[in-house]
């Protein structure tokens, strides 16, 4: 009995398989990852804090840069 199990366990054994890999894993992946799409984050990102600058209220950003007179 302890044989069969042994058995069974020997026939449900996983193997690697070597498919198609996920297309991270690919050199045209990370070179338009860092020559294209990281860049184009950053600069998105610039905007969206210089543009959160550019909205605040006079008042608002008179009290953070002059903070100690308060």
């Amino acid at each position: 009995m302890l044989e069969d199990k042994l058995d069974m366990m020997a026939e449900n054994e996983v193997t690697d398989s070597v498919g198609k890999k996920p297309f991270y894993y690919s050199k045209w992946w990370l070179v338009l990852w860092c020559f294209l799409l990281w860049p184009i984050g950053f600069i998105m990102l610039w905007g969206y804090f210089s543009n959160m600058r550019k909205s605040e209220m006079p008042r608002t950003r008179l009290i953070k840069d002059n903070l100690k007179d308060l």
